[in-house]
């Protein structure tokens, strides 16, 4: 990768030239170029953006990853094996090998992340981890939508245990929680693999195109085109000559890849319109569905490709998987596969004599995979939320772990289970430290847009029997092409619920819609359970179909199915559409698609050059308000037209910007507000609890350093003691020692921190694209010859410098005699300045005209009364006296010019920008202010 790319500025003002001390309005500047401005740092964006996914897309697609093969045998044999025993011991030896191991690095890890979420203003890091949903209520919301979909998951529940005795006999409870080793699934968030144990209608063939697609000749790029074929049919986009031309659709031969299918959007833009898929498509039913869902990656990718880079994101972290899956809901339908062509005859039969069987059988599968999976997403990070707030302790995780799993999932571990074992950390997103609730989210709300396209296509009716929502194919329907490109088009340009309510013409999740979907499949367990007299829950939560009593015997509990809601037709929804309030904002997460690339290299994604959202992530305030594009006006009027980005931009641009700089100024300004309020109070204690990191580790040693003197004397720091003494003296053994002291008390201390902060500095410059540090940071000057200009522009003036430094040698030797070789190296501790950096305190010594006094304004101050304060108002009136701004009423309120009484602080001189707009606030830093008065007219 390229690191150094060409810089962008805003064209400067025409009118600048002609009247120098003419103020603009920043809105005129603005107005003409905001626009190019966008449009210019779109293309530097893009273009680092586009080096960094091509390097992690050719890393996947030429990578053997040793743990993925060991886990895909763990999860053969778990999937396949009915040996109870055998199941147990893989379960106990893969949390021995996994969590046991990393149980105190994980206490270590939860304490960081807390720590790092206070820093940055959250309460805990439960808040900072599900900040980009931007919904205060967010963690009760979900709570509330899995109280929703819970009465289902029972059902589930009870009907598998049921049939699970039929196969493990005693060693299940036919009353408590499943052991968790003999579901199918590794961690048991999914139950596949017990379809052939709980499907309704056994013996009934399923539907599977695998043997038409091979009969027919199918080759992988025709499944994707066929693919292509179902979002064309919706009047929505082709993939581009680059997908075609840059996928890697097959394992190519003799070539070890990442095989977990995944969609990449290449950051390009204009005519390259760069977007992939990495996927070894096998030419089966499984892959043929997941061909249309990785498609639906990169439909979404091109749909909102017109965006500023901080918009082009799914709008929240679980959108980009649930739009996927709505497709696949409607590709998986007999109805689809059989419009496409691909039923056998054999099939077309079964559809037509046993369409209900074969819906129970499609549903339970679906269940098997979906409503087993929720319960498993939702206590993944609710754990972790617990631990982060305290309603857990850490040397109880474990337990506050398995707590969670019989509570909400019915499940418990085969084997007792301590304190020394981590569970949770057998699976790769809590070991990676990876946020899981949007695949919670995405499971609930892909049904929710499922449901709306379905109404808007006439392909599903509330309580119309002949066409149930699980039968729904939107295949060909231009209206829900509309809404759904629509929705897809805003990015995260918008509040999400802002975009569910154009999907779906709702803000909030729900469950509903997927309770619909599965209706049948719930009525038929109901009515199984109620005929085995099968208790539905575990432990305190059973109750009993047949006469329908709590186990504490509490009064008959109804069945409750959800009620219908929402838009009946498409004018109906549009209504609901054009009445959406439009405003808010939520952050970008999902840099890409694919799970497995979200697991692996998320970190490696982010985009250097996004310096704005890299503020505001790392935020000091973690509750700011967050701001989105407005809404382009037109876009509501005609759901078909796909306006250009110059049409969306030109309207936008400068509110965006006026947007942005607001949001950007609040964060600075709190980060320097908490930079200066630290350097003006530093203390050893406060500061050994502040700061972390090398750089900061060495800026506490070399801020709160302090010598002790040959006469006993201890605790000078550097302003003024050390400064002043090495200026004064010219006691050569002294200063010798003040040398020597203040490194022993600095550079020593810090020799090996030096080194961790340089190596890192240098990997975090090649992870930019440099090829070292020292490009970078030399970077921003913007000229390739930098270092070889400093170089050039050294050698024209060291001749002149040369010739000072044998004139100030030859006069040292008059004051140290043989101390000084006259043709050597001057020794550095006699210069009067602690760093030899400039040689001030010399010129009593090299003046040419000795007693001569200079002009020193210290006895004047003094004998006038000269306050610090009148002292900067007399620089003050320096710049005035030029037609220059006065200092703002905020800078005399808040600049620290003397050191307070007793506080200890960093005493060089500075000036600070505190990135305020409104209150312009600016502000000085010093200690001993008439010792630096003309340091105060900086």
């Amino acid at each position: 990768m390229d690191g150094p790319v060409e810089r962008f500025y805003l064209e400067p003002d025409p009118t600048k030239g002609k009247k120098f001390r003419v103020l603009l309005n920043p809105t005129e500047l603005e107005e003409r170029q905001a626009k190019d401005f966008l449009d210019r740092m779109e293309i530097k964006q893009n273009r680092i953006c586009y080096k960094e996914a091509d390097a992690q897309f050719t890393y996947w697609s030429n990578i053997t990853d040793e743990s993925e093969a060991k886990a895909a045998k763990i999860t053969e044999l778990t999937a396949k094996s009915r040996d109870y025993e055998l199941l147990e011991h893989i379960w106990v030896t893969w949390r021995n090998a996994t969590g046991r191991k990393m149980r105190q690095l994980y206490t270590n890890y939860m304490t960081s992340e807390n720590d790092t979420a206070k820093k940055k203003g959250f309460a805990n890091a439960a808040d900072m981890w599900t900040d980009s949903y931007n919904v205060s209520t967010f963690h009760s919301d979900i709570d509330k939508v899995w109280q929703e979909l819970a009465p289902l998951y029972k059902k589930l529940h009870a009907f598998v245990r049921l049939k699970l005795v039929d196969v493990y006999g005693d060693k299940i409870d036919k009353k408590g929680p499943i052991p968790a080793h003999i579901t199918g699934n590794p961690w048991a968030q999914a139950w596949n693999y017990l379809e052939d144990i709980v499907q309704p209608f056994k013996g009934l063939p399923s539907i599977d195109v695998t043997e038409s697609l091979n009969n027919q000749g199918y080759t992988v790029v025709k499944m994707f085109k066929t693919a292509e074929e179902f979002f064309t049919s919706l009047d929505l986009m082709p993939m581009t000559k680059t997908f075609w031309k840059k996928s890697v659709l097959v394992r190519p031969p003799g070539v070890e890849m990442a095989c977990h299918a995944s969609a990449w959007d290449m950051c390009s833009a204009g005519d390259d319109e760069d977007f992939r898929i990495k996927m070894c498509t096998q030419k089966n039913h499984a892959d043929f569905l997941t061909a249309h869902h990785e498609m639906g990656h990169i439909q979404y990718f091109m749909q909102y490709r017109h965006h500023p880079r901080q918009f082009r994101d799914g709008a929240n972290p679980g959108f980009h998987e649930a739009i996927g899956d709505t497709l696949a809901l409607s590709v998986a339908t007999t109805k689809h596969l059989k419009r496409v062509g691909l039923l056998t005859p054999t099939q077309k039969r079964l559809h037509l004599f046993k369409e209900n069987e074969l819906d129970l059988n499609y549903l339970m599968k679906v269940a098997l995979d979906k409503i087993a999976f929720l319960p498993f997403g939702y206590i993944v990070d609710k754990w972790r939320w617990d631990l982060f707030k305290g309603i857990a302790s850490l040397d109880k995780m474990n337990a506050h772990w398995w707590k969670l799993r019989e509570e909400i999932q019915g499940l418990k571990a085969p084997v007792p289970r301590t304190e020394e074992d981590l569970d949770p950390g057998a699976k790769n997103h809590v070991a990676t430290g990876s946020k899981y609730v949007a695949y919670f989210v995405s499971f609930i709300i892909q049904f929710q847009f499922y449901e709306a396209l379905c109404k808007i296509s006439k392909e599903y009716e509330p309580n119309n029997p002949e066409k149930p929502l699980h039968r729904c194919d939107f295949y060909q329907n231009l209206d829900a092409g509309d809404v759904f490109r629509e929705g897809m088009r805003q990015g995260s340009s918008l509040p999400w619920p802002d975009v569910m309510q154009i999907i779906t013409g709702q803000r909030s999740m729900t469950a509903k819609p997927l309770r619909t979907y599965f209706l049948p499949l719930e009525k038929y367990l109901e009515k199984e359970l109620a005929a085995a007299e099968e208790c539905i829950g575990w432990g305190s939560l059973l109750f009993f179909f047949g006469a329908f009593y709590s186990v504490c015997g509490g009064p008959k509990t109804q069945l409750q199915h959800p009620a219908e809601t929402g838009p009946k037709n498409l004018l109906e929804f549009q209504g609901q559409v054009e009445k959406a309030n439009v405003k808010g904002l939520i952050p970008i997460i999902m840099s890409n698609a694919s799970v497995w690339v979200i697991v692996k290299i998320a970190v490696l994604f982010i985009n250097y050059s996004n310096r704005m959202n890299a503020a505001i992530s790392n935020s000091v305030d973690g509750s700011i308000e967050r701001f989105y594009l407005e809404p382009d006006p037109t876009q509501l009027k005609s759901f078909r037209v796909i306006l250009s980005p110059t049409e969306i931009e030109q309207g936008q641009a400068k509110d965006f910007l006026d947007r942005m700089e607001v949001k950007h100024n609040h964060v600075c300004h709190l980060a320097s507000a908490a930079q200066f309020e630290y350097e003006s109070n530093i203390t050893e204690e406060s500061e050994a609890k502040a700061l972390r990191g090398a750089a900061d580790e060495m800026s506490k040693i070399y801020s709160t350093a302090t010598i002790c003197l040959p006469d006993g004397k201890c605790g000078l720091h550097l302003d003024p003691e050390i400064t002043e003494l090495t200026a004064k003296s010219r006691d050569y053994e002294l200063l010798k020692h003040i040398w020597v002291a203040w490194r022993d008390a600095t550079g020593r201390k810090m020799r090996q921190l030096y080194t961790n902060y340089m190596t890192s500095e240098n990997d975090t410059a090649k992870n930019e694209g440099f090829a070292n540090a020292a490009d970078m940071w030399t970077d921003s000057y913007n000229v390739s010859t930098f270092h070889s200009d400093i170089d050039k522009v050294w050698q024209e003036l060291a001749p002149l410098y040369k010739k000072l430094h044998a004139f100030v040698r030859l006069k040292l030797f008059d004051v140290y005699g043989d101390k000084i070789d006259k043709k050597g190296p001057i020794p550095a501790h006699i210069t009067g300045n602690p760093w030899a950096q400039a040689w001030n305190y010399l010129e009593d010594i090299v003046q040419p005209f000795k007693g001569l006094p200079h002009i020193d304004v210290t006895e004047s101050l003094n004998n006038q009364g000269y306050t610090v304060l009148k002292m900067f108002r007399t620089a003050e009136e320096f710049f005035t006296s030029i037609g220059l701004m006065p200092m703002t009423s905020t800078f005399w309120n808040k600049s620290v010019l003397v050191r307070p009484p007793g506080v200890e602080m960093i005493c060089h001189a500075s000036a600070w920008d505190m990135c305020s707009a409104e209150k312009d606030d600016f502000r000085f830093v010093s200690s001993e202010a008439k010792q630096v008065f003309i340091a105060s007219m900086k």
